[in-house]
């Protein structure tokens, strides 16, 4: 074999001293290991993914599949999705920021994998910023109106928008 031919495989392990995995390089991971529990992943990923000290993903870059597939690059925490950046190939472009699925001090529960704040320009190029509460439903948002104006809407739990600010509307 010549230094110039390609190495083919399906997945590239590296491991440390101990022998655990902390980082693979792979060609289509259906699983993903979280807080010691292997679960299934919404679609296959190719890509680099990042490892802690006893093997839970912490973060990748790469190609998420699916009918609704898009580039991702990703920080974890131990049990759950915290930064995100995705570009869809649809064209749109995201990057969100998640909270863990407890709050300390006995507050009301997160609901897992709730996006707190969204950055996002959508397929038809429209930007916006939105925050959620911890029941992942947006409430506040910043976007552009269809003439360009910069508008401000308080939305309710379910979605309405109950008031906006654009003042350039008056």
């Amino acid at each position: 074999m010549s230094a110039h031919e390609p190495i083919r495989t399906n997945q590239l392990e590296v491991v440390d001293a101990h022998g655990v995995v902390r980082m693979t390089l792979t060609a289509g991971e259906s699983e993903v290991l979280i807080d010691g529990v292997h679960k299934e992943r919404v679609a296959p990923f190719a890509g680099i993914i990042v490892r802690d000290e006893v093997g839970n993903e912490r973060g990748g870059l790469g190609y998420l599949g699916g009918p609704e597939g898009r580039a991702v690059w990703a920080l974890d925490n131990p049990s759950f999705d915290a930064i995100g950046a995705m570009v869809g190939d649809d064209g749109a472009v995201t990057f969100a920021v998640n909270q863990p699925p407890a709050i300390p001090g006995g507050q009301e529960a997160v609901v897992e994998g709730a996006t707190r704040l969204l950055f996002q320009v959508a397929a038809d190029g429209t930007p916006s910023i939105s925050l959620a509460d911890v029941q992942d439903r947006p409430r506040l948002r910043l976007s552009l109106c269809d003439d360009g104006a910069g508008a401000i809407e308080f939305l309710d739990a379910s979605g309405a928008v109950v008031h906006a600010i654009v003042p350039e509307h008056g």
